[in-house]
């Protein structure tokens, strides 16, 4: 989760310095969705953390580089944007081996077991939230994000599963740059207050919002 400590004045998903030390990736016999055809990069991807975001590991100009990038379709092709990090081999080992204390950090934060209300609202925070960190925090009832300039993500999105998450309240989504009505809510059957106000939600309503906590919903936004 990104938005600690964030602040707007700079850009909503920046790019590590060293990308200017790291080109985007070409084409090589470990990958297909690299942007042309060239035998200076060899890419192999590892895994993909979410939609469109993936990690690779790739061998440019005889330097390792480990890359955590997002990916774009065009002409039915995946190809690398501009928006994602690419560690040297040195940076990666500095990282790997803070990995405890990382994990104590996150602990820190969703290790709250009890915790119950979270209000970062209207804080000109930038950067990323993803939802799905929020599945620790079974206490969990009030939670309001809007007003800042966050984009939210969530794997639930992609999964039908969506149970997992604590049932809210109160629900402040207010302009966290959302274009479709995010799934997450399909379980969420005890909400007396959601603000869905100041995103672009485009297409069609989906079915199960006119069922979803129809017997406590007192104000939608």
């Amino acid at each position: 989760m990104s938005f600690r400590g964030k602040r707007k004045d700079g850009e909503d998903h920046p790019s590590d310095e060293n990308d200017s030390h790291a080109p985007p990736k070409k084409t090589s016999k470990f990958s297909t969705s690299a942007a042309d055809d060239s035998d200076d990069s060899d890419d192999i991807v590892v895994c993909e953390i979410s939609k469109n975001r993936r990690v690779s590991v790739r061998n440019w100009n005889g330097k390792i580089w480990v890359d955590i990038r997002e990916f774009y379709i065009k002409d039915g092709k995946q190809l690398p944007g501009k928006k994602g990090i690419s560690l040297s081999l040195d940076q990666w080992n500095t990282l790997r081996d803070h990995a405890e204390e990382i994990d104590k950090a996150l602990d820190s934060i969703f290790g709250l077991q009890n915790l119950e209300m979270l209000e970062i609202y209207s804080n000109r925070l930038s950067g990323t939230v993803e939802m799905d960190q929020f599945m620790r925090l079974k206490q969990l009832t009030v939670l309001y994000l809007s007003s800042n300039n966050l984009t939210l993500l969530s794997e639930s999105e992609t999964s039908p599963d969506t149970s997992s998450l604590p049932m809210f309240n109160e629900l402040g989504l207010g302009s966290c740059n959302l274009r479709q009505f995010p799934n997450l809510l399909r379980d969420q059957n005890q909400l007396a207050y959601l603000d869905l106000s100041g995103n672009n939600l485009q297409g069609q309503m989906p079915r199960w919002i006119w069922e979803m906590s129809l017997e406590t919903l007192l104000l939608l936004d």
